[in-house]
């Protein structure tokens, strides 16, 4: 009786696993994607507004495209899921050599955190200046 529910573990395991790596590729198409569309996006639209073929008012557009990349960065995130897709797919084929579960579920937890995203605001820090400091009373 044991055995039969390790073995529906390993089983549930062995499916978020494969679920997991077709989604963080899908994921890291689904960046790549929005990245290529809004480099160009950055890059064509303000020399067609330069030669006249579009009007001016759609350069907002590219202002919108570059601040999104920069907010998002997308280039790491790209990156973050498809070295997370394939260190869980590594980790999944040496499970078929080694048979350590220990092994496969500390992958599976590393790859889980490195795909996990959230934008940040990037930090406003000015690196030549000294904390200022509150002026001291004369006794």
């Amino acid at each position: 009786m044991g055995r039969g529910r390790e073995a529906i573990m390993q089983d549930t395991l062995f499916s978020d696993i494969d679920t997991s790596i077709k989604f963080w590729y899908a994921c890291y198409f689904l960046s790549n994607t929005v990245l290529l569309i809004s480099s160009a996006v950055v890059i064509v639209v303000p020399v067609l507004t330069g030669a006249n073929v579009i009007p001016r008012k759609w350069g907002f557009l590219s202002a919108a495209c570059g601040a999104l990349l920069a907010y998002l960065g997308l280039g790491g995130v790209s990156a973050s899921f498809i070295k997370a897709r394939n260190d869980l797919q590594m980790a999944k084929y040496q499970y078929y050599t080694d048979k350590d579960r220990n092994k496969l579920m500390a992958a599976y937890g590393r790859a889980k955190e490195l795909a996990s995203y959230v934008p940040a605001m990037p930090a406003m820090t000015d690196k030549g200046q000294q904390p200022v400091q509150p002026p001291q009373k004369s006794p």
